[in-house]
């Protein structure tokens, strides 16, 4: 009969003993955009903390509308693996500027030229559980 009733209590022992595996996300943000040279920018990000499991990706993703997420953007940089700071630097593919009456290029009315232009940037860490994003950056590229 103690036999029996062991048998019963090592399933419920067991599932007990168990530990439940943390699934939490990376933290990562953008520190700075250190850099808009035309249409060149570099932004420098960190990764904070892995979270439950190891960076396997990281990187930003850029676009002018939308999400700027991994499956939805207009650029994306991959930029290694793993936890602490990284730089990643990209160009951005067009500048829209509205151009005054009267001026035949922009260079000839800088002043009053209007770049029409503006895009998001987010950092990105990738682990196990998910892909974590960073809040947006908004920046609006201008020519030398």
């Amino acid at each position: 009969m103690k036999a029996i009733k062991l048998i019963y209590l090592l399933p419920i022992i067991f599932l007990f003993s168990c530990e439940k595996e943390e699934k939490a996300l990376p933290m990562i943000e953008i520190v700075e955009i250190t850099n808009i040279d035309g249409r060149h920018i570099t932004v420098k990000c960190n990764v904070i903390n892995e979270g439950s499991s190891f960076v396997t990706g990281r990187g930003v993703v850029w676009g002018e509308d939308g999400a700027q997420r991994l499956n939805n953007n207009e650029g994306e940089k991959f930029a290694g693996i793993g936890a602490g700071e990284f730089t990643v630097s990209f160009t951005v593919d067009k500048m829209i500027v509205e151009i005054p009456l009267g001026c035949s290029h922009w260079t000839n009315c800088p002043d009053k030229a209007r770049w029409r232009s503006h895009y998001a940037v987010r950092a990105y860490a990738i682990n196990k559980h998910g892909t974590a994003y960073s809040k947006r950056v908004h920046f609006t590229p201008k020519p030398k």
